[in-house]
């Protein structure tokens, strides 16, 4: 039975009228600071809670987050750990409500009273940085992705060499939507491609072939796949990832001590997340080094 306004919460031990302070990313600001807008629960987790809210001109999701959890780009985190969370009860289709500074889900109510934005990292200083990094996780990190993704992901990779595209979007087509997970596989190995290519394509020709292939996303490509992958694709398009992802790329910038702990932290999230993050973040990493062996030759 829910719990009376003021009562204290089954699980959290708090009243409704105390509710939950939150860390919001400025992605999600225009949810979280607009008006109050109707949202559903898309799927219900201890470590998170992902709610879709409908009516916008792209997919919008909003994950809550809890301390120990991977902190997306479009998160609000809580100081709760995953074992107290109290939204552990809710259910896919619960309603909600997300704006006014505010996200409330049945009796849980979680205000934003701060703010945080997702890191940038800063291109590689040097080629021989970048090679020397790159070789060393190429080295550790497990097998490829299935087959025919992996195939796609080549596809990209070498598109990005070439600038090319036409070919880029093909690859695209293959990967988005495709594989196993919350967020298919093919959409992982995209994310972490598109996120290296924001954060370290040093001149123009390369961050123009990314800005072309994040107008496609936005475009065409987000509606291949699911609504909550869909969201955190165009996040990755502007460059916006976990906290996780953004320390693999310090690393391969050689700005990170502990190169191999951070790649294993990555790997890690979820049941293959991390790891097709981790391909795709490497095989992106690999046409950056192309293009500034270019520029240095």
């Amino acid at each position: 039975m829910p719990s009376a306004p003021g009562s204290s919460h089954p699980i959290f031990g708090f009243g409704l009228d105390q509710g939950l302070a939150g860390a919001a990313s400025t992605a999600v600001r225009h949810l979280v600071s607009g008006p109050v807008r109707p949202a559903r629960v898309l799927g219900v987790f201890p470590v998170a809670v992902y709610l879709h809210v409908p009516g916008g001109r792209q997919p919008d999701v909003l994950a809550l987050v809890a301390a120990d959890g991977v902190r997306l780009p479009n998160a609000v985190t809580v100081a709760a750990p995953a074992a107290q969370t109290p939204w552990r009860e809710a259910d896919t289709g619960t309603p909600a409500e997300v704006g006014a500074g505010q996200v409330r889900l049945g009796e849980v109510l979680v205000s934003a009273t701060r703010w945080w934005a997702p890191r940038a990292s800063p291109p590689p200083p040097s080629p021989k940085v970048l090679r020397d990094r790159l070789a060393l996780f190429a080295r550790v990190l497990p097998a490829e992705p299935a087959p025919e993704l992996a195939a796609a992901l080549d596809e990209l990779a070498a598109a990005g060499a070439a600038l090319d595209r036409d070919r880029a979007v093909g690859a695209l087509r293959r990967l988005i939507g495709h594989g196993e997970g919350l967020t298919p596989s093919g959409d992982d190995l995209v994310a972490g491609f598109l996120t290296t290519l924001r954060h370290h394509a040093r001149r123009a020709p390369l961050r123009l072939f990314t800005e072309t292939l994040a107008a496609w996303l936005h475009t065409t490509g987000a509606r291949a796949t699911t609504t909550l992958s869909a969201t955190l694709l165009l996040h990755a398009a502007q460059g916006r990832a976990p906290d996780e992802v953004v320390d693999v790329l310090d690393a391969l910038a050689g700005r990170r001590a502990a190169p191999l702990a951070r790649l294993d932290r990555l790997v890690r999230i979820g049941h293959r997340s991390g790891y097709d993050l981790a391909r795709g973040v490497l095989a992106a990493a690999g046409v950056v080094l192309e293009h500034m062996n270019r520029e240095e030759g």
